[in-house]
């Protein structure tokens, strides 16, 4: 599907009002920040099950990356960008009558590590993403921080 300004910005209305049950009118900018990240979830969700139909009807390899942390950092500029569609996204935020530079810097970053490799995996995430290269990313889920683990 081609995703224009006017169909991101139908699908953020509607996810304004199924998951937050207000208009863009009622919308703070925090509720469209998550209607944002909530769109492309969908879209990414979408690709992810045509890519594993397509890896698994051709049996391609897949890359299978163990890391014990994953800082991925603010994934929702990002990920409009790496789907190509920072400019429709953009300008169905503004045309919704907000500011998508404000949007876009609202989000926190991902707290998920420390640091060094951490951001490294990440990158290496991103790496097979731009090449195509079917990957699935294994971590580690931890909720008080840092651990000591034995294995």
């Amino acid at each position: 599907m081609t995703y224009t300004k006017e169909t991101l910005q139908e699908a953020i209305v509607q996810k304004l009002r199924l998951n937050y049950g207000c208009t863009e009118k009622q919308a703070t900018d925090g509720e469209i920040m998550k209607a944002c990240a909530l769109v492309l979830r969908d879209i990414m969700a979408e690709r992810g099950v045509r890519t594993r139909e397509e890896v698994d009807s051709q049996e391609k390899r897949k890359v299978h990356y163990m890391s014990m942390e994953f800082l991925m950092g603010r994934s929702l500029m990002k990920n409009a960008y790496n789907l190509e569609l920072l400019e429709p996204l953009t300008g169905a935020v503004e045309a919704l009558g907000f500011k998508a530079a404000d949007i876009f810097d609202m989000e926190p970053d991902a707290g998920l590590g420390n640091g060094g490799l951490g951001r490294l995996a990440a990158c290496y995430l991103d790496s097979m993403t731009t090449l195509e290269i079917p990957a699935t990313g294994y971590s580690i889920c931890y909720e008080l921080g840092i651990f000591k683990q034995k294995i």
